[in-house]
């Protein structure tokens, strides 16, 4: 079973709305209450505000909205966007029967080529700091401690030697 990433269109919306909204419930239940997640997925991943955004990215440069398909189903998602010469991860969102199977890995390294091909090679990603299994998974991939903002860490990586 083979993981194929392509860029997100209009019509992933639902299994995208899908993915966040299962992501989050899995992830936050414990940081936030249901009301917040659910307020959370509606502002940002409702089918309409979905639409919009993937539109209104499409075509720009400075943006990359990528989806991961296992048997022709979508299973997980990442953004990232080059703002003043740095590359941020916006979030790797995956189904949470799919987490471990290498599926984050492959959509960050999709999205580090990408960087690296608009010629950025510095990283950041900001995580909750209660998402400890967020911060393993950068940890792990070389992302460091850079600052804790409110109720955030953010994480660097620098890919100069790549």
């Amino acid at each position: 079973m083979g993981v194929f990433i392509r860029k997100a269109m209009e019509s992933d919306v639902d299994p995208i709305n899908r993915i966040a909204a299962t992501s989050w419930y899995h992830t936050y239940k414990e940081i936030y209450d249901t009301e917040e997640i659910e307020k959370w997925i509606d502002r940002n991943y409702s089918p309409e505000a979905l639409q919009k955004h993937i539109s209104m990215v499409e075509g720009d440069r400075n943006y990359l909205f990528i989806v991961a398909l296992m048997e022709n189903n979508i299973v997980g998602f990442m953004e990232m966007k080059i703002k003043n010469q740095i590359a941020h991860l916006l979030r790797i969102y995956l189904n949470p029967d799919h987490i471990g199977n290498g599926i984050g890995t492959e959509l960050l390294r999709h999205g580090e080529n990408w960087m690296l091909s608009n010629g950025k090679r510095q990283l950041t990603v900001s995580v909750h700091k209660k998402n400890l299994p967020g911060m393993k998974f950068y940890e792990a991939r070389g992302f460091r401690f850079k600052e804790e903002i409110e109720e955030d860490i953010i994480l660097e990586k620098n890919l100069a030697g790549s």
